[in-house]
């Protein structure tokens, strides 16, 4: 008589624990806590890869000021098509 009601402890105890994971995944999902946000603050742009390079030969001397504003443009027009 003892082993069985070690043995429906042991259910109601399995049970319960199943019953906790169950509400704790159910106040989750409501909570919106599994939708991936963005982090919060101003939207930030990063700059494509060109402009990048095309600052980084400017500021290293590499190409003068005219032809670093020529380029940016080039580059603007084409990321507006």
């Amino acid at each position: 008589m003892w082993a069985m009601m070690g043995a429906m402890s042991l259910v109601w105890l399995v049970g319960l624990v199943l019953l906790v994971v169950v509400v704790l995944v159910i106040a989750r999902w409501l909570s919106g806590a599994h939708v991936e946000r963005p982090p919060s603050g101003p939207p930030v742009e990063r700059e494509d890869a060109a402009v990048q390079r095309l600052r980084e030969r400017f500021a290293s001397g590499e190409i003068d000021e005219h032809e670093f504003r020529e380029r940016l443009r080039t580059l603007e027009r084409e990321r507006e098509r």
